[in-house]
């Protein structure tokens, strides 16, 4: 398994060298096509969270740890294989559902998270900082507090050959560590509100 790995983040204007690692088809192309085919069809989907400047941006569904099985597992998974089970500590977990190239999410920051996010389906543009991640099937990224987005990609063809769709899924997991840091200020009650949330940036 191999990944590139990155440097930014910003946690209260202090600040945090978080390390951005990015691995490519972490997961074998059956199982993430399987579970984007689940997650599309299984999911009772509701509209994303709202541009201040263009309304409508994807379609959406906010869980808790333990809401669903399948996202479960393949979080628990990806947890497993990085190591990462004992050092982090999950808030809440966010599905976003791009069903095209037109559907997005503006640029915006969880001050204090770190994010551990699952692509499945369709490759797409998450651009974290200054840099751009074409994610594809199986794809896993996990970065921290700096702005990120999915910009809007109307001209998206069909670029995932196992399945016929333009259709993008991501599992965002918003985690802290387990020994967490005194100079973030949030209540576990507040981080998890802001989570659901999901407070948009534009720009």
């Amino acid at each position: 398994m191999e990944s590139t790995t990155s440097y930014q983040g910003r946690i209260h204007n202090k600040t945090t060298r978080v390390a951005t690692q990015y691995y490519p088809s972490f997961f074998d192309q059956k199982k993430a096509t399987d579970t984007y085919v689940y997650l599309r069809d299984a999911i009772p989907w509701e509209q994303g969270v709202k541009s201040r400047k263009t309304g409508f941006t994807r379609l959406a569904k906010p869980l808790d740890p333990g809401d669903n099985k399948v996202v479960d597992d393949i979080l628990t998974e990806a947890l497993t294989k990085l190591n990462l089970v004992d050092k982090y500590d999950i808030l809440g977990i966010y599905l976003n559902y791009y069903q095209d190239g037109t559907h997005h999410t503006p640029a915006h920051s969880h001050q204090g998270m770190t994010q551990l996010i699952v692509s499945l389906g369709a490759i797409r543009t998450l651009r974290v900082g200054n840099k751009n991640y074409f994610l594809g099937n199986g794809d896993v990224i996990i970065f921290g507090s700096s702005t990120h987005s999915v910009p809007p990609e109307p001209s998206l063809l069909n670029t995932s050959p196992q399945f016929d769709t333009t259709g993008r899924i991501s599992i965002a997991t918003f985690m802290k560590p387990t020994t967490f840091s005194p100079i973030i200020e949030l209540t576990d009650e507040n981080l998890l509100e802001l989570v659901k949330q999901i407070s948009l940036m534009d720009k």
